[in-house]
């Protein structure tokens, strides 16, 4: 599989702060099976911040796909049309991938997500600001680091997934994960 035909995608939904939380997490232990053998999904990850622990509550999917099709399939189909039933539909953001670090195995001990978002100067070579990122901000101690590319808003989009909580990174949103879907697994997992 050639990395470069994957996509990288993410929405988010927030809720006021007197929404129960848990209604979340149920809908993601119902619907969790369905993602955990979807076809040309490589991982979902499937987030949750409350607001007793961050700014806001909300719920995020970030999903790797093998290649665009599946997403398309997605986000044209009856479960993303049941998510914006019930939560209305969500910006959906999407990433070309530049780079992929780490073993997707090792997800199954994933705990929380970090996702920094930085914009790439508009004077600088896009190919030299992806490597210089990529070389500067490479993290060996997470489980997984995926790099992408937002040609629409000129962003490099990095998320890392780790056991333990992660360190404070400027510009940097964490989740922490309530389930994670890894579709490619061996089934004796």
């Amino acid at each position: 599989m050639n990395k470069y035909d994957q996509m990288l995608m993410q929405y988010e939904t927030p809720f006021p702060d007197e929404f129960d939380m848990d209604q979340v997490q149920s809908r993601v232990r119902k619907l969790a099976p369905q993602f955990d053998q979807y076809p040309g999904l490589r991982f979902k990850l499937y987030g949750v911040n409350e607001a007793k622990h961050a700014a806001v509550n909300e719920y995020t999917s970030i999903y790797l796909w093998t290649t665009p099709d599946p997403m398309r399939g997605l986000l044209a189909g009856d479960l993303f049309n049941n998510y914006a039933q019930a939560f209305a539909r969500p910006s959906v953001r999407s990433w070309l991938i530049h780079d992929i670090f780490g073993n997707l195995l090792s997800l199954v001990d994933a705990r929380y997500s970090l996702r920094r978002i930085v914009p790439v100067p508009r004077q600088t070579k896009v190919g030299a600001f992806l490597e210089s990122w990529t070389r500067r901000e490479y993290r060996s101690d997470a489980l997984v680091q995926v790099i992408g590319l937002d040609p629409l808003n000129w962003q490099l989009a990095d998320f890392t997934v780790w056991h333990d909580r992660p360190e404070s990174v400027d510009l940097g949103h964490t989740y922490s994960l309530v389930h994670v879907s890894l579709p490619e697994l061996p089934s004796e997992r």
